[in-house]
């Protein structure tokens, strides 16, 4: 059975080009658009990895990141930030909030693949 990956992004082309990436390398992919309906797809979806934008309107990555390591049923899921945000202290707040990644747009998408492998085989 192939592995979930969930996507939280605001912008649905990047949601759409993450997904045709993530599929590519045997992935089933979740797509949700902010970060209430992110949370919420991790309870009922329970995917094995989050790609997790950070600037999106309302609750952004971070917040989502805060919440999500704070939740006994789905703190152990591995999240991988991918976003503009791409600040040292971006990163390192990233990391401090839990997060298993962080890679900045524009990416490689063989690095994508690469830190999801890594991550969850």
């Amino acid at each position: 059975m192939a592995k979930k990956v969930l996507i939280i992004d605001d912008s649905t082309v990047t949601c759409s080009i993450l997904s045709e990436r993530i599929k590519s390398g045997g992935y089933d992919v979740v797509v949700a658009n902010d970060g209430e309906q992110g949370l919420a797809a991790m309870q009922k979806e329970f995917p094995d990895l989050v790609i997790l934008d950070v600037r999106m309107p309302g609750m952004d990555g971070f917040e989502v990141c805060r919440l999500a390591k704070n939740d006994l049923v789905i703190k152990g899921i591995p999240i991988v930030f991918v976003t503009t945000a791409g600040q040292q202290k971006d990163m390192d707040k990233g990391m401090a909030l839990g997060a298993s990644g962080y890679i900045t747009k524009p990416y490689d998408g063989r690095i994508l693949l690469d830190e999801i492998k890594r991550i969850i085989g």
